[in-house]
């Protein structure tokens, strides 16, 4: 219930914490690395902030679904690829795709959780266990389905996320590619 989501949450901020604190180095600063990698932001140099403003990258420092998609998409490609340099009778033993697929989600929510739980990145690992999960039992992937999965699964997990700009913007974000890919374009659909 409430209580157990409280705790976790705790633990999840509690983890983050000693993640951040391991990142701090004084020999080598690492604040631009921390917030890169689980947008921790709070050992970030004033100034380089004001430069990725001024430039307009500071949105690199927000982890979003593209990490979600390049972590999940290579932890799945590599352990694919050990599953067919593994000796035939190890390989055969194993359900390759469904390990290899329960492996990237299991890594791919650590991470969304040490990254603070981002709404985008939340957005996309949800919609990332869906995909793998239409994949394992043959179905093809509905891409509303998953966002609607998503979106449950967020709201269950923070309900005042439904006023976050962010994870608005993620779905329209996400709405928008599904619109653009079944519009009639001069050659016919659009395929992604």
């Amino acid at each position: 219930g409430p209580d157990l989501i409280s705790r976790a949450r705790t633990a999840q901020c509690a983890t983050r914490r000693k993640l951040s604190a391991r990142l701090r180095r004084p020999a080598v600063d690492l604040g631009l690395i921390a917030a890169l990698t689980i947008g921790n932001r709070g050992d970030l140099d004033r100034r380089l902030t004001a430069v990725l403003r001024r430039t307009g990258t500071a949105h690199l420092l927000a982890v979003s679904g593209t990490h979600v998609g390049l972590l999940v998409g290579g932890v799945l490609a590599l352990l694919l690829f050990a599953c067919r340099v593994l000796p035939y009778r190890v390989v055969r033993a194993l359900p390759c795709q469904a390990v290899a697929s329960l492996a990237a989600v299991g890594v791919g929510w650590l991470y969304v959780l040490l990254a603070g739980t981002p709404a985008s990145a939340a957005r996309a690992m949800a919609m990332a266990t869906a995909a793998l999960a239409h994949w394992n039992v043959g179905r093809s992937p509905d891409l509303l389905e998953s966002l609607g999965f998503a979106v449950a699964c967020i709201l269950i997990w923070q309900p005042s996320a439904v006023a976050d700009v962010g994870l608005q913007l993620s779905i329209l974000g996400v709405i928008g590619v599904a619109w653009a890919a079944s519009v009639e374009g001069d050659r016919g659909s659009v395929r992604w």
